[in-house]
């Protein structure tokens, strides 16, 4: 795979997702997150499968107040920002505080 970038598996469930300093952040997303998913393309291509892009989004948990804006796009669709996204019944928000998944449940 991508070098610092990390995939978790489960059935037809997958997250992806990289860590970096503030000041890596552009740098890794363009050339970390963008090239893991076209990657990813490129096999559920061959292997004739599809990633539901209704349910795709990417969420950010910085460390930082600071505004952070990702472009990251799956075979020419931009992938929507969320605050916060569900993967395996489980709830995550941007902050990490559990506030979502208790709502949920």
């Amino acid at each position: 795979m991508i070098t610092g970038v990390r995939c978790l598996l489960y059935a037809e469930n997958i997250v992806t997702w990289t860590e970096s300093p503030m000041k890596q952040v552009t740098q890794l997303i363009n050339h970390g997150l963008n090239l893991a998913l076209k990657v990813l393309g490129c096999w559920c291509k061959e292997n004739n499968m599809k990633v539901n892009l209704d349910k795709t989004v990417s969420v950010l948990f910085p460390l930082t107040h600071l505004p952070l804006h990702i472009d990251l796009s799956y075979r020419g669709h931009v992938i929507p920002h969320s605050d916060s996204f569900s993967y395996l019944g489980v709830t995550f928000d941007w902050k990490l505080s559990w506030r979502a998944h208790t709502e949920n449940i």
